[in-house]
């Protein structure tokens, strides 16, 4: 049994696009062995080389202060720099509360965590401990106490950051702060009805400092393929529920990518004129009663969908395939992306490199997707003034996109009481940048 998946303009008019340059699919040889471009419009960071010690937690991504707290909202998150999120329901702290306190502790984990989430021994060096907490007066007196069970661990010395985010008890024992959402939601109207999820996320000084992952560097001014590349391992991945289940049971990691229009946002944002977009890659994802996931439709193609809890953003969700595969868009076929590194696994694994390039021509198509959804036409029927109208006169110049948050991610999805999702697993490097 499958079911549903759980959610987790150049220069002038709007029809005016640059020359096509480096603009189509990725070459087929792509590997993600392939040496990074780099350069200045390309965030990379290599755990154990970049994150080795509090000041450069602080910095990393244009940032000035690290920021954790779980259920977050304000102004905290959309400042550039490093975020540790956790999202939930806190059963024993009142309800809506926000921005609760999150510890972060210097002390390494033990043995069995490690193992639980694939990251290595450290020894001695900078660790970073945080794990969501009932510290504050929201929470019941009895909840004080009370931790996890998300937690999210940095350890310079063993190169990685480990994640962690079950719907059972707290690893390691003791009573959990979080569960996942009941069947209200995060918004009372039932979206991510009983999902939890950690995140680790990058936000980037987007307006300062813009990095344009689509401008070439071997054809300045001309549009390229942005690469999107992480490595990754894991250590738990389940997804169990009870006989007779009739709704998913589902565990998750996957890595989130969002990229904004400058000139767009500077003329404003609104639902129907989002100005940003996000890709969801899931990289390991398990679910109670899938073992042949080639037979699962939604998991075999890609989809374009609209995010409630984020203002009705635009989001491109699809799994890698094998490397040099595309995936395609379930509704129109198109190529969303091509995959130059490993498929999406389905248990766990050690290090492995996931690398997904996006063409320039495969990002414009995503942007008539969205237009066409809004304007309710296909988007082969897209006018130049409904692709302005969504996405601002410069939507098909590539010096106007930049990368906006690099976030990796764990999302457990468990209705059930006697039904039980975890995921444990770690990343050792990101970069988001051009290609060529």
């Amino acid at each position: 049994m499958s079911l549903a998946l759980v959610a987790c303009g150049g220069g002038g008019g709007g029809d005016a696009e640059p020359p096509a340059g480096n603009d189509g699919n990725p070459p087929t040889g792509v590997d993600a062995t392939d040496p990074f471009a780099g350069g200045a419009n390309a965030f990379h960071v290599e755990v154990a080389k970049a994150l080795t010690n509090g000041q450069a937690l602080d910095a990393v991504a244009g940032g000035q202060r690290r920021f954790a707290s779980w259920n977050p909202v304000g102004g905290d998150m959309l400042k550039p720099g490093l975020k540790v999120n956790f999202f939930g329901r806190a059963p024993s702290c009142e309800t809506g509360v926000a921005n609760g306190p999150v510890q972060e502790l210097p002390a390494a984990p033990d043995a069995a965590w490690r193992r639980a989430v694939a990251l290595g021994d450290g020894g001695d060096g900078f660790v970073a401990d945080w794990q969501p907490s009932g510290q504050t007066a929201a929470c019941a007196s009895e909840a004080r106490d009370a931790q996890g069970p998300g937690r999210v661990v940095l350890d310079a010395r063993a190169g990685a950051v480990g994640l962690y985010t079950a719907s059972a008890a707290k690893a390691g024992g003791g009573e959990p702060l979080m569960t996942p959402y009941d069947a209200a939601g995060q918004d009372g109207k039932g979206t991510n009805a009983f999902n939890t999820s950690s995140f680790v996320t990058f936000r980037m000084d987007w307006r300062q400092a813009p990095q344009r992952p689509w401008l070439s560097n071997a054809l300045p001014g001309q549009p390229g393929v942005a690469r999107i590349h992480t490595r990754q391992a894991i250590g738990t991945l389940v997804a169990n529920a009870p006989a007779g289940h009739t709704q998913p049971v589902q565990s998750k990691q996957f890595l989130a990518v969002g990229f904004i229009n400058n000139a767009c946002a500077a003329g404003g944002m609104s639902a129907t004129r989002p100005c940003q977009v996000k890709y969801l890659f899931p990289l390991a994802i398990a679910q109670a009663g899938v073992s042949d996931w080639s037979r699962v439709g939604w998991f075999t193609s890609g989809r374009v969908w609209f995010d409630p809890v984020q203002g009705g953003m635009p989001i491109v969700e699809g799994a890698p395939p094998a490397r040099g595969q595309a995936l395609h868009d379930v509704e129109t076929g198109a190529a969303l992306f091509t995959s130059a590194g490993s498929a999406a696994r389905h248990g766990a694994f050690a290090d492995k490199a996931f690398d997904m390039r996006v063409s320039f021509d495969q990002l414009r198509t995503v942007l008539r997707i969205v237009a066409g959804r809004q304007a309710g036409v296909p988007a082969s029927q897209v006018s130049a003034e409904q692709m302005a109208s969504t996405w601002g006169s410069a939507w098909a110049d590539p010096a106007q996109w930049s990368l906006l948050t690099v976030a990796v991610a764990q999302e457990v999805h468990n209705p059930y009481t006697d039904g039980e999702a975890r995921a444990g697993g770690a990343f050792s490097a990101l970069y988001v940048g051009p290609q060529d």
